[in-house]
C-alpha cells in the first residue's frame, strides 16, 4: 500500500509540475518574429522576406501598429512586427469550469502547435482606440477594459468574410459589417450596423431576396462621404454600391458581370481598385476612375483575387488564390499556388512572390495570402499563407525595393 500511495503521489507532482509548466508558457505576453534572409528578384522589384512568425494571421493596420490573431488570441505589435504583445482573448459565449479549460487548452503553447486555427479575421479599431472583432459573436475591448467580453442583445448573425477590410468604419465611429455564407442562397441578406463605441448594433439594410448571395466588403471613402459595399457571386448577384445616407438607400456603381465581383476593395483620392474574383475566367485588376467614369482593366492576374492593400510608399498589393473546383481552376490556365501581385503606381503590376499549393487540398482549402485591412501606415507588406507547401499559418514580412 504505501508503495501504491508514493506512486500516486509521484504522479500527481508530475501532473501538477506539468501544469505550471504548461501555464507558464501558455500565458507569454510577447512573441517574436524569427529572422529570415532570403530574396527574390523580378524585373521590377527585389522582394526580401525578412522575417517570419509561425501560427497567427496579420488582419488590420492602422497607425502604425499591426494587429494579428491566432484562435481566440488578439496581438498588437508596436514595432513593425518584431514583437508581438498579448492584447486579449476572444470568450466563448459558454461560462463556468468547462468553458474556463476549453480556454486553458486553446491558448496552450504546446497544444497550439499541433493544431493550426487562424481564428477570426474581421477586426477593426474604432478612433476611440476600442478593438471589435466580429465572428460567431460580436467582441469588444475599450482601452480601459482588461479583455475582451462578448456584446450581448446582437441577435442572430451570418459572420462577415474573414478580412480586415469586412468591417467598414465611417469618421464618427459608426461601422458596418455584411453577411457572407457559402451555404444554399438565403432569401435576404443583411447590413448591420454597430454604435455606441461598439456597444449597440441593429440591422442598417436589408437586400432584396435574390439580389446577392452574400456581401464581401464594406469600405469607407473619405473623399467621398460614402460606404462602398461589394458584393456577389453571379453575374447578377455581382455589384459594387455605395451609400451616402447610411444605408437609409444604396445606389449601383456597376455590376452585372464577374468584372464586378470584388471581395477587397482599395478607395483612393481619384478611383477605387479591386482584384476581381472571377471563378470563370481569368481574373484581372480593376480600376473605376472617377474622373473619366470608366472601368479599365490594369493587368491579368490569372486566379481570382480576394485580398488587396497598400503600403507606406503607395505601392500597391493584390494576392490571388488557387481554388481548384471552380470552372478556371479546372482548366490548365491555373497555377497550383498562392500568389502576391504589387504595383508601385497602380497601373503596371508585377507578380513578385509566390508559394505552391500544400499537397492536400481537400475540403475548402483554398491556397492564399491573406493580407490585413486597414490603413497604409506601415512601409512592410505582412502576408499570411495558408494551404501552402511552405510556411503554411504564418505572417511573414516582406521587403519591396523597386527598382
Amino acid at each position: 500500500m504505501a508503495g501504491s500511495s508514493r506512486a500516486a503521489t509521484y504522479v500527481v507532482c508530475v501532473l501538477f509540475v506539468i501544469v505550471v509548466v504548461g501555464i507558464a508558457y501558455t500565458y507569454r505576453d510577447v512573441r517574436q518574429f524569427d529572422p529570415l534572409h532570403l530574396r527574390q528578384t523580378t524585373p521590377l522589384v527585389d522582394l526580401q522576406i525578412m522575417a517570419k512568425s509561425d501560427r497567427m494571421q496579420a488582419v488590420y493596420v492602422r497607425a502604425g501598429n499591426l494587429y494579428a490573431i491566432e484562435e481566440r488570441s488578439v496581438y498588437i505589435s508596436r514595432d513593425q512586427g518584431n514583437t508581438f504583445e498579448v492584447l486579449g482573448y476572444l470568450p466563448r459565449p459558454s461560462s463556468g469550469f468547462k468553458a474556463l479549460l476549453k480556454k486553458w487548452v486553446a491558448k496552450n503553447s504546446y497544444v497550439r502547435r499541433l493544431r493550426k486555427s487562424p481564428g477570426p479575421a474581421s477586426l477593426v479599431v474604432l478612433n476611440s482606440g476600442t478593438v471589435i472583432v466580429v465572428s460567431d459573436q460580436i467582441y469588444r475591448k475599450a482601452p480601459t477594459d482588461t479583455d475582451f467580453s462578448i456584446v450581448p442583445s446582437v441577435g442572430e448573425f451570418l459572420p462577415p468574410f474573414e478580412s480586415g477590410r469586412t468591417l467598414g468604419l465611417g469618421p464618427d465611429d459608426t461601422l458596418y459589417f455584411g453577411e457572407y455564407t457559402k451555404g444554399p442562397h438565403p432569401k435576404k441578406m443583411r447590413i448591420f450596423r454597430g454604435s455606441n463605441d461598439g456597444l449597440s448594433w441593429g440591422v442598417a439594410y436589408q437586400f432584396p431576396a435574390g439580389q446577392i448571395y452574400h456581401v464581401h466588403s464594406i469600405e469607407w471613402d473619405q473623399y467621398r462621404q460614402r460606404f462602398w459595399v461589394s458584393t456577389g457571386d453571379a453575374d447578377s448577384e455581382s455589384h459594387i454600391f455605395y451609400t451616402a445616407d447610411n444605408f437609409r438607400t444604396l445606389e449601383l456603381l456597376g455590376g452585372g458581370s464577374q468584372d464586378w465581383r470584388a471581395v477587397s476593395l482599395l478607395v483612393q483620392e481619384s478611383r477605387l481598385v479591386w482584384g476581381s474574383d472571377d471563378g470563370r475566367n481569368n481574373s484581372f485588376v480593376f480600376e473605376w476612375d472617377f474622373t473619366q467614369k470608366r472601368l479599365n482593366g490594369l493587368a491579368k492576374i490569372g486566379n481570382p483575387a480576394s485580398y488587396i492593400g497598400a503600403l507606406a510608399d503607395g505601392t500597391l498589393l493584390v494576392s490571388t488564390t488557387y481554388i481548384p473546383l471552380t470552372e478556371y481552376g479546372k482548366t490548365g490556365d491555373a497555377e497550383p499556388e498562392a500568389a502576391l501581385w504589387a504595383s508601385r503606381n497602380g497601373q503596371k503590376w508585377q507578380k513578385v512572390y509566390t508559394l505552391p499549393a500544400a499537397a492536400d487540398l481537400s475540403g475548402d482549402k483554398r491556397p492564399q495570402f491573406r493580407l490585413p485591412g486597414g490603413d497604409a501606415s506601415l512601409p512592410h507588406a505582412y502576408v499570411t499563407p495558408l494551404y501552402t507547401r511552405e510556411h503554411d499559418f504564418s505572417v511573414l514580412k516582406l521587403g519591396l525595393v523597386w527598382k
